[in-house]
């Protein structure tokens, strides 16, 4: 049984004062939803957005400075529906925030889940945008087909001498696709070390003194991998 999985029931986290440290539990939003999910679709918009090749790989943040504390705690009750790793925070710390607004010492609370499937339902409950956790491109323009010649059958040798008809004669009208040039997944995995994979759910509690307001911010790995180009065409037409 993997480390993460061994949490079953809430935890107390002890404060510097040996005090229990309190904070806001998970709690189902029954008002307001058409709001909520307004947030999630631009959530997921940018998710997707975050897996395009022009854009660092690797580990990815998606942050959003001033979200209702309601959202975030609707968001994590959903996941608990589905999952119990957020049955407690992974973590509590008291750090200081070092951007707008600033703040010595806020409270930063993490979660972490290790299911791709619990996030991607409740990402998609708003119904207006789908996660894309894997996508293939061709340089920069995104491509339904993950591999290298989508539905192609041709032999090698008949793929270049379809090509270079078509550029000689059009006679054969199709156009023959550009190859596969990067392969980028969201990747969400159990496991132990360097083969787990989780995403993070960070929010950041007592920065806002007037409005009950959360920092939130979405952590996830997506490895960017450039894929083999199988095929190159090379014709001269004097």
């Amino acid at each position: 049984m993997a480390s993460h999985q061994l949490r079953i029931s809430a935890v107390d986290f002890i404060g510097e004062d040996k005090e229990i440290v309190r904070v806001a539990k998970p709690d189902i939003l029954y008002d307001d939803l058409e709001h909520y999910h307004d947030w999630l679709a631009t959530l997921v918009e940018r998710v997707n957005e975050a897996l395009q090749p022009a854009l660092p790989g690797r580990s990815t943040k998606i942050e959003d400075p001033c979200v209702p504390e309601k959202y975030v705690l609707h968001f994590l009750a959903s996941l608990l529906e589905l999952t119990d790793e957020v049955v407690s925070p992974h973590s509590i710390s008291y750090t200081c925030h070092r951007a707008v607004p600033y703040c010595v010492r806020a409270i930063r609370v993490n979660y972490r889940v290790h299911s791709l499937t619990a996030l991607k339902n409740v990402l998609e409950v708003q119904q207006k945008v789908k996660l894309s956790p894997k996508v293939a491109f061709c340089h920069y323009e995104q491509v339904e087909d993950m591999t290298s010649y989508s539905g192609s059958t041709f032999s090698m040798k008949e793929k270049i001498t379809r090509a270079k008809a078509n550029a000689t004669s059009l006679a054969y009208p199709e156009q023959i696709e550009q190859p596969l040039t990067s392969r980028i997944a969201l990747v969400v995995s159990e496991g132990e070390g360097r083969s787990m994979r989780e995403v993070e759910i960070i929010y950041w509690a007592d920065l806002y003194k007037t409005t009950k307001s959360f920092k939130f911010q979405l952590r996830f790995f997506c490895p960017k991998i450039r894929a083999t180009i199988m095929l190159f065409i090379i014709y001269y037409i004097q």
